[in-house]
């Protein structure tokens, strides 16, 4: 997003039965490569997971352009990109997500593993 940008982005995605999503969510605040910060703007981002109309994953965020967030150490800690990872449709052994937990993060990076097995 660029500085000063005033931008949303929704996913929606409905799966039906037994159907599987994996998908990533991507966010580049300003064009680092060229010293610029979103120091100003405006970002509505949303995603939505549903199974056969219930609702399984809400995520929902506005932030603001320069927000103390982006350089805190819970929100992006001066990192100018952002991702999410988001796999659903089943229940996940619990050694699946043990072993998703230690997997190394490179240096510089920051992640997590959420998720609720099977």
């Amino acid at each position: 997003f660029f500085n000063a940008a005033r931008a949303g982005a929704h996913a929606r995605i409905e799966l039906e039965g037994s159907a599987l999503y994996a998908g990533w969510d991507v966010h580049c605040f300003g064009r680092s490569a060229s010293g610029e910060r979103f120091r100003q703007g405006q970002l509505r981002l949303a995603t939505e997971i549903l199974r056969d109309g219930r609702r399984l994953w809400n995520e929902f965020a506005t932030l603001r352009g320069g927000d103390p967030l982006f350089d805190s150490a819970a929100g992006c800690g001066g990192l100018p990109v952002a991702a999410t990872l988001v796999v659903a449709g089943r229940d996940c052994e619990r050694g699946l997500l043990a072993r998703l937990r230690e997997v190394a993060v490179p240096d510089g990076a920051r992640g997590a593993v959420r998720g609720s097995p099977g």
